[in-house]
C-alpha cells in the first residue's frame, strides 16, 4: 500500500528549507568570502578575577545550639525566631518545684538559728554558773559536771553553725538552678531555630534553640590551582540572588587551612569573605558567587576574552586579524584576564580589526589565510 501524498508534501518542503538555508550559509561567504564581525583594543581598567567553584554559602560569625543546663517542662518560649539581645529570656522552664524546695530550706535555716542561739544561751548561762560557784564550797564533782555541760552547749553551736552553713550552700544551689530555668540569649544576635516546643520535658542537654551572632559572611571554594594567585589581602566581589542586577563589595578575611576534596577528587580550597555593606534580607543559608579580585590594572589595552585563543602546543595564545580580504593569525602577549576582557600586553596595533570568533558558527573552522569580509 502505497503512503498517502501528504507525506510526500512534508518531505518536499523539509528538503526545500534545508536547501534555502544552505544557500544563505553560501550567499553569506560573498564568493566564498567569510563574513565576519571586527573588534579593536579598548583602553580601560582590567581585573584579573578567581571565581569560586561553587555557590557559596552564607554563614554566621559564631552559631550555637543551646542547650538545657537543668531537667524540667517548658513552661514559655518568648522568642521563636528573630532578632534577640544580649541575656533576654528565651525558654523559661516550670520552677514550682524549685521554688517549693527553697522556701523548705529558708524554714530550714530559720530552724537552724534558733538552734545555734539555743545553744549559745544554754553555754552563756553554764558559764555564768560556773563562774559564781567557782571559789565556794561548791563540790568538785558538780564543778567538773558544769564543765562538762558547757563543752557540750559549745558541741551544740559548733553543729548548728555547720548545718547552717550547709543550708546557706543549698540555698545558693537552688538559686543557681532557678537561674537556669530562665534561659538567655547568649550575645547579640538571632534566634535561628527552636528544637523544643512549650509543654515539652527535657532533661539536662537537651538542646533548645540555634542562635546566630556576629558578623555575617560568605564560606565559598575555589580551586586549589588558583591559590598562588591570591593575594595575602584580596578584595573580592559578592552576587546575592536575591538582587540580580547589583554586587556586593567585600574582603577575603580568611583562608582555611586545608583543602578538601569533592566526589571527583577534585580539590578546592574554602575562603571567607565578608561584605563590606551587608544589604538587608540576607539569612545564613543562602547561597551567593564570589569573585576574588586577583590583580588590577587602572589603565591598560584590551580586548573581549572569548577572541583570544590558546596554542595548547607551545602555551603562546593568538588571535585573527583582518588584513585586507584575508585572516591572518597573530600571536600575542597578554596580562590581566577575566571572563569577559583580557589585558594585551604586545602583538597588536590601535587600529587593528580582530574578528570576533564567538560570533562565528561553530561549523566554521577560521583558519590563517582564509578569504573574509566585513
Amino acid at each position: 500500500m502505497s503512503p498517502p501524498r501528504r507525506s510526500y508534501r512534508w518531505w518536499l518542503f523539509l528538503f526545500l528549507l534545508l536547501a534555502a538555508v544552505g544557500t544563505a550559509a553560501i550567499l553569506a561567504r560573498s564568493n566564498g568570502a567569510l563574513k565576519v564581525s571586527t573588534v579593536r583594543l579598548r583602553t580601560g581598567p582590567v581585573e584579573e578575577l578567581i571565581s569560586a567553584t561553587s555557590a557559596g554559602t552564607v554563614e554566621a560569625d559564631r552559631t550555637a545550639v543551646v542547650a538545657a543546663e537543668i531537667s524540667g517542662r517548658i513552661r514559655s518560649i518568648h522568642i521563636r525566631q528573630g532578632p534577640a539581645k544580649a541575656h533576654t529570656a528565651i525558654f523559661e522552664l516550670d520552677d514550682t518545684d524549685l521554688r517549693t524546695e527553697r522556701r523548705l530550706t529558708e524554714v530550714g535555716i530559720e530552724t537552724s538559728k534558733l538552734r545555734r542561739e539555743q545553744a549559745r544561751l544554754q553555754r552563756e548561762k553554764l558559764e555564768a554558773d560556773l563562774a559564781r560557784w567557782r571559789g565556794t564550797d561548791t563540790p568538785l564533782e558538780r564543778l567538773e559536771q558544769l564543765d562538762k555541760e558547757i563543752a557540750i552547749a559549745r558541741k551544740d553551736e559548733e553543729i548548728a553553725d555547720a548545718r547552717l552553713r550547709e543550708l546557706d550552700a543549698s540555698l545558693a544551689l537552688v538559686d543557681l538552678r532557678l537561674g537556669k530555668t530562665r534561659v538567655t540569649a547568649p550575645a547579640d544576635g538571632t534566634v535561628a531555630r527552636l528544637h523544643a516546643e512549650e509543654g515539652e520535658f527535657v532533661t539536662t542537654g537537651r538542646a533548645l534553640f540555634t542562635f546566630i551572632s556576629g558578623d555575617i559572611f560568605l564560606r565559598a571554594p575555589i580551586d586549589e590551582v588558583d591559590m598562588g594567585r591570591l593575594p595575602d589581602k584580596a578584595e573580592a566581589r559578592v552576587h546575592f540572588d536575591a538582587y540580580p542586577n547589583r554586587s556586593f563589595e567585600a574582603d577575603v578575611v580568611e583562608v582555611m587551612p586545608v583543602a578538601s576534596a569533592d566526589e571527583k577528587n577534585n580539590r578546592t580550597v574554602d575562603v571567607k569573605v565578608r561584605v563590606r555593606r551587608l544589604p538587608p534580607n540576607v539569612l545564613p543559608g543562602m547561597s551567593a558567587r564570589v569573585e576574588i579580585v586577583a590583580g588590577r590594572v587602572a589603565q591598560s589595552r584590551y580586548l573581549p576574552t572569548n577572541v583570544i585563543h590558546d596554542n595548547h602546543d607551545n602555551g603562546t595564545r593568538y588571535v585573527y586579524l583582518v588584513e585586507g580580504e584575508f585572516a591572518r593569525r597573530r600571536q600575542i602577549k597578554t596580562g590581566r584576564w577575566n571572563w569577559d576582557v583580557t589585558e594585551v600586553l604586545d602583538g597588536l596595533a590601535e587600529g587593528d580589526e580582530i574578528i570576533e570568533t564567538g560570533k562565528l558558527s561553530r561549523d566554521v573552522a577560521l583558519a590563517d589565510g582564509m578569504k573574509v569580509v566585513r
